[in-house]
């Protein structure tokens, strides 16, 4: 009898935000991945906030500045 193989890891081709942090000023940053080097765009409610590079890692970090307290719609997009 085979043991079950968990499938390979896929390699990221997309962008993804691994993590939304506050510090005690009520100050916001982004953490996140991307599948190739570039640059990511950041959309509060649909508005460009700010772009910020891609390491060659495929990491990427921000902080945005001046966001007040609310509800928003974030987006980001890997540009190049």
């Amino acid at each position: 009898m085979r043991g079950i193989q968990s499938p390979s890891p896929t390699v990221l081709d997309q962008i993804a935000i691994d993590a939304i942090t506050y510090d005690v000023e009520g100050e916001v940053t982004l953490t996140g991945r991307a599948g190739a080097d570039g640059f990511v765009r950041v959309y509060l409610d649909n508005q460009p906030i700010l772009t910020t590079e891609i390491a060659e890692d495929g990491n990427w970090r921000t902080e945005l500045p001046e966001v007040d307290t609310g509800v928003y719609t974030l987006r980001v997009d890997a540009i190049d």
